[in-house]
């Protein structure tokens, strides 16, 4: 026990004290103003109802208390109290001291964050291990408005093979590395589901070829019109139809406009061969021109025996523009493993049905696979070359999950729409090629081979090409046999077909040799009434026709 008054050690049994003389008033009064400290916050915690470890600052003040006694008695130890009372002007030396000792050990336990409040415990680095392993894949990168770039992603809780939902751009991470360059973190400006929030462009690949029977051929067009109904264009949405017989043809390009793909849809009738790895490559070409995330899904009843591209082609397409391909085959001449095949290894998926009305349930399920697609959206470094390798790195972890993928990509050069600069809604490009050829031309310039669906339409074209002096110009347009053979004209664009400027006999659909005509051309003949159209084989150059005299028009919406 001390002295309240000088601090000197006092005798268990003294009345006065030896030192200073002072009245020892109570016992329980003269105990360390330390320990009177110590048994007040006790009291504190023991209501607070915690059982827990005795304060840091506790710690301290009974160190301090300990340090105060030893360093006393270190200097006065036992001495006579007249000896002691020489030593008093240590006693504001060694408090000093014993200050000094509490603030630094103040200091160290309060190590850390300085921004932490007062008592709080330092937070604990969260443990990775409490984080489920998800299944991460890549799918495709768009450039388009660069230096945004966006990528393209699968992620998969594996225990139930669901997409994780409500995963917020916060927890994810993006590492670039350029042309084999030093990785470098890039700020992240989006990142979230296509649901809902960004568009989807859809390729639906139609067989129409002779072996499908009418009754086929109406419940195919009831599944393609409901579904082609339900997507949600608000958000950017959009469709293109392609059927395929003998040739490949686009009964509507890409559009959100449901009136128009249900034209196109319902022009498709039973007729010829089955070119059907040439519309999945076309297909698969087309999805890759357009913005955001693309997938092919094609139907088909019977074996290929029409294309010019392998089904290796196809699939080696299909990996390097990054575009998923879903195939339904249904009877038994379907070549289900060179089909599974393509599907599998182009992040799609192969089934075989019996019914084609199960054509509706797999639309809407391959639908729904890609619009859970993940987009991360990053901005890139504008003075690098968009269409330069990269590789990048992805992470994330919230949500109970965490994931990564370091992917390798070189984004899609078929067509960049801004790089060419039209004149005007026309424009005319002479050059000897196919109906074929200069549709793709079209396409890569960001527009399609032209459609005239009025007489002012017809009066702008034919001005354009007399002013250039072309007599001879490739048009968008087919011609198709319906279920009672007659011949009849349609637009890629899926327009109505109403107003017509056919030639005398036109359109004839097989030439004088017995060729197909399958495609509409734009003619200047003073013998057959000048202008009007007809319908040609694919290529008459190759026919040994026109030479020199080919010419396409291009249309832009």
């Amino acid at each position: 026990m001390y002295c309240k008054y000088c601090g000197n050690k006092l005798d268990d049994n003294a009345l006065f004290c030896s030192n200073c003389g002072k009245k020892i008033e109570g016992r329980e009064a003269d105990e360390k103003p330390v320990e009177d400290t110590e048994k007040n916050e006790n009291s504190v915690t023991e209501h607070k109802g915690e059982d827990e470890t005795m304060s840091v600052q506790n710690q301290e003040e009974e160190l301090s208390e300990e340090i105060l006694e030893e360093v006393y008695k270190g200097i006065a130890g036992d001495a006579a109290p007249e000896e002691t009372g020489k030593k008093k002007w240590l006693l504001p030396v060694i408090i000093g001291i014993v200050i000094l000792l509490i603030v630094g050990i103040v200091a160290i336990a309060g190590g850390g964050d300085k921004d932490d409040a007062p008592g709080t415990e330092p937070v604990a680095e969260e443990d990775d291990s409490n984080y489920m392993e998800a299944y991460m894949e890549y799918v495709s990168a768009d450039v388009s408005d660069y230096p945004t770039v966006r990528l393209y992603y699968r992620i998969i809780d594996p225990m139930n093979s669901e997409t994780i939902s409500d995963l917020k751009p916060k927890m994810f991470t993006v590492r670039e590395c350029v042309q084999g360059g030093a990785y470098v973190e890039r700020e992240i400006k989006q990142a979230q589901k296509l649901d809902n929030s960004e568009g989807l462009s859809i390729t639906l690949a139609v067989d129409k070829s002779g072996s499908i029977g009418t009754n086929d051929m109406d419940k195919i067009k009831t599944v393609m019109n409901e579904f082609v109904g339900s997507l949600q264009y608000e958000v950017g949405d959009q469709t293109e139809i392609l059927s395929f017989d003998t040739i490949v043809r686009q009964m509507c390009t890409y559009t959100s406009d449901v009136t128009l793909l249900r034209n196109g849809i319902s022009n498709m009738y039973p007729e010829g061969q089955t070119a059907f790895y040439d519309a999945v490559m076309t297909g698969i070409i087309h999805a890759a021109n357009q913005k955001g995330a693309g997938c092919v899904v094609a139907f088909t009843d019977g074996y290929d025996n029409q294309s010019i591209h392998t089904y290796d082609q196809v699939v080696a397409k299909a990996v390097e523009y990054g575009v998923p391909v879903y195939i339904i085959g249904v009877g038994y001449d379907v070549e289900e493993s060179e089909l599974r095949y393509i599907a599998e290894t182009s992040g799609g998926k192969y089934w075989y049905i019996d019914d084609l009305y199960d054509l509706s349930e797999i639309y809407t399920s391959v639908y729904e696979q890609e619009k859970d697609l993940y987009v991360i959206e990053y901005e890139s470094d504008a003075s690098i070359d968009k269409y330069a390798t990269r590789t990048v790195e992805v992470t994330f972890k919230g949500e109970g999950y965490k994931g990564s993928c370091i992917g390798e990509f070189t984004p899609n050069t078929v067509t960049d729409p801004t790089a060419y600069n039209h004149s005007g809604k026309y424009e005319i490009f002479a050059e000897d090629v196919s109906w074929e050829e200069a549709s793709a031309r079209c396409i890569e310039k960001g527009g399609h081979l032209a459609t005239i669906t009025s007489q002012s339409e017809m009066d702008t074209v034919v001005k354009l090409a007399e002013a250039k002096g072309y007599k001879y110009l490739w048009l968008g347009g087919y011609t198709s046999y319906d279920y009672y053979g007659n011949v009849f004209g349609h637009w890629i664009t899926g327009e109505e077909f109403s107003y017509q400027a056919w030639g005398n006999g036109e359109p004839s659909r097989v030439d004088l040799d017995g060729t197909e005509e399958y495609y509409i051309m734009l003619w200047y003949i003073p013998s057959l009434g000048g202008w009007n159209w007809n319908d040609q084989r694919n290529s008459t150059v190759d026919a040994g026709f026109h030479q020199g005299k080919i010419a396409y028009v291009c249309e832009w919406e």
